[in-house]
Order: structure tokens, then C-alpha cells, then sequence
């Protein structure tokens, strides 16, 4: 069409102007024009129609150049659009150095790296959430939330909500959400920056919650900060400035910061929701007999060669080698042997009370009262030392066919030092040699002699008399009962404190259900540093030496108990937990009339996840 046609926008000199530097809108100007009533009156009226017209053009202009580059889009707009819109969102975070508080190598001492890898999938609409833990790449733990609760590889997450649902399954597992009911099994949850990051994400971006608060260069990348507030606090989520998707997140205080290895949405199936395999959960490993024993009859014990330090090593003289029986579940069954090496300090450094004494327990398989968790959370190899509850624990090791535990060292390096001295293979190597009949020239050293129990000093009754079923297994000559406790359903447990034929002491738990207990050297059943004997089942008992006037148990959560000592020093609790006292009591503190302590001993496996 010419510029001279009156049907032609390029007789409009005023429209050219305003569109000189726009060649396609005025062409689509002027196709427009072309399909009017030509007519002078006409063509007047419908001027402003048609710069509308080009308007509108211009503004469909820049809509396709955001589609076209999104950068022009606020970044929360491209952020959300990276994500995705399917219902599921599928995340994959990484801690890097998960393990190096507790992981060491024994050569060098210096701290190993873990990958704590967490995958989540979360469908907020049907209240969905299933997660994945893995260390180094292997499965620890599996968790499955939905309305109805949440379910893990061992069993249900036991929350008020659940008890409130299951009130009589509550009560016979002893759950209750009563005040002063004692500690409870805490339910598993997600870290607070992970789970704002996995529910929070989306709805924040979509809300324009999420505030830009700054670039940043994370794991190699240019990034911008979000931040927004979730249920659980303020969120920081690291959003690559190329490809608009998170690759990091850290709490508001910056404490915690997780790499993001993946982030997008996908259909909903139903497989991406299945129940977590179920795994039977490892525990037990309370002393059942014990006796003092050799190396050759160590070694015999464990069907393996022993490792120990030698009758001396540093500041260390050993005590004593025995011989125990280890219940792996309840009651009696499915025993396990285990050897312990106790070495007793000596030298003007010597101490009273923790770390008085240092303890070697081996055995052949991984037992939780020991230290173990039975899992990846392990040491991996040979070359590696954990420390499952931080400094104040035991430290494990892996040797050959044994598992090693070593309890009482002084800090961490001792005890890296303890399992760098048995790498160096320092084993079976002077058969026959015994505390009970040690050979010339080897006294080793004795711990100062407590007298027997309080509760032997009054005359015996018939309440004292032990079950005749122990009799047989443990030569039992005298015994006096020194606690008794009934719980709410009327189950009844008693507290015996006996003396054996070959000169042991043991503590024996005696209730409805069976019994346990363990034995011990008569001077080592009170001895520095240990001044209550005690065992731990679905109940917590022990028997106090006589200058302990109160007992303390810390719970996991840092809650403590005072459990009322009777006049023989003894004393049952009970925990009020599905799996007993395990994972609840931490510490056992003992003090004396003046108030001070007089033992603190470690109760807490490594297999009782830290709740935070």
C-alpha cells in the first residue's frame, strides 16, 4: 500500500513519527488500517483505534520477549518456573562434611569427610512426604509422613498425636504424652532449614514471600539469596543466577549450610510414597554372666585372636581380662560373647572417677550397648575411628573379624592413640596369662575395695531369696533384695544384689516377664570412677555403693530423673518407652552426702539417633 493511499498508515505523518524506530509495529499498523471503511469522516474516527491497535501490539511485544527472555522476569517468576509444576517435588541435598566431628583416620588423627545425603519427595496436596538418609551412599534410615502419621524402617513414629489415635496399643507399649511420665521416644523430624526449604519453596516464590537479599559465589557458582520464612524460621536458599535453580540452602543464622544436588517436579505415582522397608532394629547387649578369664581363653571366646595393649602400655597397667554373655533382645536369648581388657591408670596422673579406668571390649559382631550402631553410620574400614556420641563416649574400631569398643579414654586423642597401638597387631601373644593366677613377676594392679553392699550387713529374710531358676545358671550362695517396683498395669519387678560360689557379685532384675543381670569380680563391682552397678532393660535398676545418697539419670534430652534409692542403696525406674530404657538415659551421675560427684558413666548407644 503507497504512502498517497488514505487507507495507508504512512499517510498519517504524526504515526510514522511515533513509530520510526518500531519497522514491525507499524507494518502491523498498517495492515490493521488496510482492513477499515476507507472515507475521509471515517478515517478521522477510527485514528485513535488504530494507535490502541499498535498498543496492543507493543504490549503482546513484550509479553513474547519475557517468554523470550526470562531474564526480564522478576527472579522469584523464574526461580518457580525452574522448579517446575507437577505436583511432587523431588529434592536432593547433600551435607559434605556430615561425619567430621566424629569420624578420624587412626594414622594421621586428622577428621574424615561423610556425605549425609537426604532425598525428599513431597506432594503438598495430598500431604505426602517421603525421605531417604544415606551415608556415603548407603541407606541409614527411610521415613513415610502422611495424614494418618509417619512410619520408619523400625516402626511408627510414636508422637501425642499417634498415642492419642492407638490409646490402647499406646498403653501396652508404655507410651503416654502425661505430664511427668518421663522421657518419651521423640519422633523422627527434618532438620529446620530442610524442611522450610521442602514445604515453604514453592509457596514462597508463588507469593512473592521470598526476598532477593543479595549475590553470593556458593560451590563455584554466582548466586542469588532468597530468603523467606517458613513454619519453622527463616529460610536461605541459594538460586544459581544462570539456570534459576537452588544449589544451596542454609538456616537464617548460617550455621547450616546443604549443597543442592537436585530440584524439580514430577507426577504424582504412587511408588514414589512406598512404605519404608521394614528392618528389625539392632539392640541389647546387657551383661548376662561374666567371668575373669586369659588370653587363651579370650581367644576361645571369640573363635579370633584377641587384641590388646600388653600388660602394660603408657600410663596403663592391665586389671583384668573377662569373659562375658551378652543378651542381644530380650530375656536370655540369642547370647553373644564378648572380651573386655580393663586397664587401670597408674602414676602420679592417675585420676579418680572418668577416665580412671579404660576399658577394650571386643566381639564378633556389632553390639548397640557397646557403642555400635549397626549401620553406616560405622567405621567404614580398617583405617577409620569413630566416636558415635562425640569425645565424652566410647570410640569403635574394626579389626579383621572383630569389632572393637573402647570405653574410659582420657580425651580423643588417647583413644586414637589406644587404636593406633592395636593396629600394630599386638595380639595373642603369652597364652595363660590371668589376673586370677597371674604369672611371676605380674601384680596387677587392684582397685581400692569398697566392702560388699550395704544391704549384706542386716540379716537375711525370705524376701531375699533369689528364684530358684538362677540358682543352677549362676551358683548362687546368698542374696538379699534390695528394690521392688509395680507399674500401672500391676507388673511387678524386683532388685537382688547375690553373691556366687566363686566369689562374683551380680545384680539380678527379677519381673513377670524373665530376668537379667550380669556378675562381676567382688572388687570390681564397685570400683573408682563406678560407684553403681546397674543394667538397663524395658526397666532401669542398679544398686548404689554406700557413700551414694542420690542417683541421677540424664535423659537423652537432657532431662533429668532422681529415682528414690531404698535403705539398701537400690533403685528401679522405669522409662515408660516401647523400647525400654534404650536411647532414653544418657548418663548416670552418682553423688555423695557433701554433693559431690562420685560417678558419671556414659549410657547412651550410637544407635539412638540425636534429636535436635
Amino acid at each position: 500500500m503507497s504512502r498517497s493511499d488514505p487507507r495507508s498508515v504512512f499517510a498519517d505523518d504524526e504515526l510514522v513519527q511515533m513509530l520510526i524506530d518500531e519497522p514491525e509495529l507499524l507494518a502491523l499498523a498498517d495492515a490493521v488500517k488496510a482492513t477499515q471503511v476507507a472515507g475521509p469522516q471515517l478515517a478521522r474516527s477510527r485514528r485513535w483505534p488504530v494507535v490502541a491497535a499498535v498498543a496492543a501490539a507493543a504490549v503482546a511485544g513484550v509479553a513474547v520477549a519475557l517468554a523470550a527472555w526470562p531474564e526480564a522476569a522478576p527472579l522469584t517468576q523464574q526461580a518457580l518456573a525452574a522448579v517446575g509444576a507437577d505436583p511432587v517435588l523431588h529434592v536432593v541435598l547433600e551435607d559434605p562434611d556430615a561425619a567430621t566431628e566424629s569420624t578420624f583416620e587412626i594414622a594421621t588423627g586428622q577428621p574424615v569427610a561423610r556425605a549425609l545425603r537426604t532425598e525428599i519427595w513431597f506432594d503438598g496436596e495430598r500431604n505426602l512426604k517421603k525421605t531417604i538418609y544415606a551415608l556415603d551412599r548407603s541407606v541409614v534410615d527411610e521415613q513415610l509422613e502422611t495424614r494418618a502419621g509417619g512410619v520408619t524402617r523400625t516402626g511408627p513414629i510414636y508422637t501425642c498425636a499417634w498415642i492419642a489415635r492407638h490409646r490402647a496399643l499406646a498403653a501396652r507399649r508404655g507410651l503416654s504424652c502425661d505430664a511427668g511420665a518421663g522421657e518419651k521416644t521423640p519422633a523422627p523430624s527434618i532438620e529446620a532449614a530442610i524442611a522450610g526449604f521442602v514445604d515453604g519453596y514453592r509457596q514462597a516464590l508463588a507469593s512473592g514471600a521470598a526476598r532477593d537479599v543479595g549475590a553470593d559465589h556458593v560451590v563455584g557458582r554466582d548466586v542469588r539469596w532468597l530468603q523467606f520464612r517458613a513454619e519453622n524460621g527463616l529460610t536461605r536458599v541459594a538460586v544459581d543466577v544462570d539456570s534459576h535453580l537452588p544449589v544451596a540452602l542454609e538456616s537464617a543464622d548460617g550455621r547450616t549450610q546443604l549443597r543442592v544436588l537436585r530440584t524439580e517436579t514430577l507426577p504424582f505415582r504412587p511408588r514414589l510414597f512406598s512404605q519404608p522397608r521394614h528392618v528389625e532394629p539392632p539392640g541389647g547387649g546387657s551383661v548376662i554372666s561374666e567371668a575373669p578369664t586369659d588370653l587363651e581363653g579370650a581367644a576361645q571366646a571369640l573363635r579370633a585372636e584377641p587384641l590388646w595393649l600388653g600388660q602394660r602400655w603408657n600410663q596403663l597397667q592391665l586389671a583384668e581380662i573377662s569373659r562375658q554373655r551378652r543378651s542381644l533382645s530380650r530375656g536370655l536369648r540369642s547370647p553373644v560373647a564378648t572380651v573386655q581388657f580393663t586397664y587401670t591408670r597408674t602414676g602420679a596422673g592417675a585420676s579418680v572417677g572418668r577416665g580412671s579406668e579404660l576399658e577394650i571390649i571386643e566381639a564378633r559382631q556389632c553390639v548397640v550397648r557397646l557403642g555400635w550402631a549397626c549401620s553406616a553410620r560405622d567405621p567404614r574400614d580398617e583405617r577409620t575411628i569413630v566416636f558415635p556420641v562425640g569425645e565424652g563416649g566410647p570410640a569403635i574400631i574394626r579389626r579383621g573379624l572383630l569389632y572393637i569398643s573402647i570405653w574410659g579414654a582420657a580425651d580423643r586423642t588417647e583413644a586414637i592413640a589406644v587404636a593406633r597401638a592395636l593396629a600394630s597387631d599386638r595380639r595373642f601373644a603369652q597364652p595363660g596369662v590371668s589376673v586370677a593366677s597371674p604369672p611371676a613377676g605380674f601384680a596387677p594392679a587392684t582397685p581400692a575395695k569398697a566392702g560388699d553392699p550395704k544391704a549384706f550387713s542386716r540379716a537375711k529374710t525370705p524376701a531375699d531369696a533369689v528364684s530358684h531358676r538362677l540358682h543352677p545358671r549362676w551358683r548362687i550362695v546368698d542374696s538379699r533384695r534390695v528394690a521392688t517396683y509395680r507399674d500401672r498395669r500391676g507388673r511387678f519387678a524386683e532388685l537382688y544384689v547375690a553373691k556366687t560360689s566363686d566369689g562374683q557379685l551380680c545384680h539380678v532384675l527379677s519381673s513377670d516377664t524373665g530376668f537379667g543381670g550380669g556378675c562381676s569380680p567382688a572388687r570390681l563391682f564397685f570400683r573408682p570412677g563406678h560407684r553403681v552397678s546397674a543394667l538397663s532393660t524395658r526397666l532401669f535398676a542398679g544398686i548404689a555403693a554406700d557413700e551414694v545418697t542420690r542417683v541421677v539419670l540424664v535423659g537423652s534430652r537432657g532431662k533429668r530423673h532422681v529415682p528414690r534409692l531404698s535403705p539398701d542403696g537400690g533403685f528401679i525406674y522405669n522409662c515408660r518407652a516401647y523400647n525400654g530404657c534404650a536411647c532414653l538415659i544418657a548418663w548416670l551421675d552418682a553423688y555423695n552426702a557433701n554433693g559431690k560427684r562420685v560417678s558419671h558413666e556414659n549410657w547412651l548407644g550410637s544407635g539412638c539417633r540425636t534429636r535436635r
